[in-house]
């Protein structure tokens, strides 16, 4: 099995360099060592000396093989127990299906973790972009070591572009043009800053998806992100429109009258 030279060492954090144009022949330097190889060459010098590129034993007598640097495309490729005999590099290949997977430097197998990872809270929320946090409601049962983030803006701007972009570094939101979108619970579960250039005014939607009516999880109340989108509208009268739609989500028969 043929590996690209300079893929796999640059990959490992070792230099590789084409003589010229043509990359016929190259040079890799590992530490205080220079390899050089030369397309259609069966050895490589090392600091000058010559070294067979690939080697093998039989009945304990090592012997050179007919192995030798070739080209595909414009890159020089060379055996894979290259990698381990010359350079020292750990190499591991997989077959997944009719596809051989070939991993260089250290490998482990994935192992099933042992306490499950909450499907609706995303590991980039395990730390705040602006390291400022706010008191978790128990009301949010969120998992140990979650917490919530908190704007350090006081209030939103007249400029449209900025608030998005506060949405996005003090409160997580994901940004594309003149809308930010969070996923706080899930992909099923939305909650969506939209600002129309046309009408001059915002709109917050809030989605959420539940198979009964009677049913309350998690990814089903309201978006804690939502209590500092209403501070940064509304001011001193945001806690009036957060318990609107907080009742609403806990379908609260006098508001959805």
């Amino acid at each position: 099995m043929a590996i690209p030279l300079k893929v796999a060492v640059e990959g490992m954090g070792d230099n590789y360099k084409a003589v010229d144009s043509t990359n016929n022949e190259g040079i890799v330097i590992k530490g205080k060592e220079k390899f050089e190889f030369t397309l259609a060459s069966i050895e490589v010098k090392v600091n000058g000396k010559d070294a067979y590129l690939h080697v093998k034993e039989s009945k304990g007598i090592t012997t050179p093989t007919d192995l030798q640097v070739i080209k595909i495309g414009s890159d020089l490729f060379v055996p894979m127990e290259t990698l381990t005999q010359l350079f020292g590099y750990e190499v591991k290949v997989v077959k997944k299906g009719e596809v051989y997977i070939v991993y260089i430097g250290t490998f482990k197998e994935p192992t099933k973790p042992v306490d499950k990872e909450d499907q609706f809270v995303p590991n980039h929320w395990k730390k705040s972009p602006t390291g400022l946090y706010q008191d978790v409601n128990s009301k949010y049962p969120l998992p140990a070591g979650i917490k919530p983030f908190k704007a350090k803006s006081k209030s939103f701007t007249t400029n449209y572009k900025a608030n998005i972009d506060i949405l996005v570094n003090e409160l997580g939101f994901e940004k594309a043009n003149n809308v930010a979108i969070m996923f706080p619970y899930g992909t099923s579960n939305s909650m969506t800053v939209r600002y129309s250039e046309k009408h001059k005014d915002y709109q917050i939607q809030l989605n959420y998806w539940c198979s009964c009516s009677d049913e309350v999880q998690i990814q089903n109340l309201t978006p804690y992100a939502f209590k500092e989108i209403t501070r940064l509208f509304f001011g001193a009268n945001s806690n009036k429109v957060y318990d609107i739609v907080e009742k609403g989500y806990k379908r609260d028969k006098a508001v959805l009258k």
